[in-house]
């Protein structure tokens, strides 16, 4: 995680502005993806900083943009997680 905050603070790539999604960005991403998705199903810890480490240095996307795309993400498959477990009975919803 520290890494990840390092790199995106330094952001060696020195990106120009311009958002990169040609197709070589597009799947170095969608690899990279891949990896952060089997890293989250094992580990669950600071998946955050690596979604946005992968967004802003390979597809040069501002912070305000990718943190976004983060968020937007996790509404939709914590949603998905809800209905899941609760159409399994496996949610209690009780809060205490």
């Amino acid at each position: 995680m520290v890494l990840s905050v390092v790199l995106i603070i330094y952001d060696p790539f020195k990106s120009k502005g311009e958002e990169n999604l040609s197709p070589k960005a597009q799947w170095t991403g969608a690899i990279l993806f891949l990896f952060i998705g089997v890293y989250g199903g094992f580990v669950q810890a600071g998946i955050g900083f690596l979604v946005l480490a992968v967004l802003s240095m390979v597809n040069n996307l501002s912070l305000v943009k990718s943190n976004y795309i983060k968020v937007f993400a996790a509404i939709i498959y914590t949603g998905v997680s809800v209905i899941v477990f609760t159409w399994q009975e496996k949610y209690n919803g009780k809060l205490v």
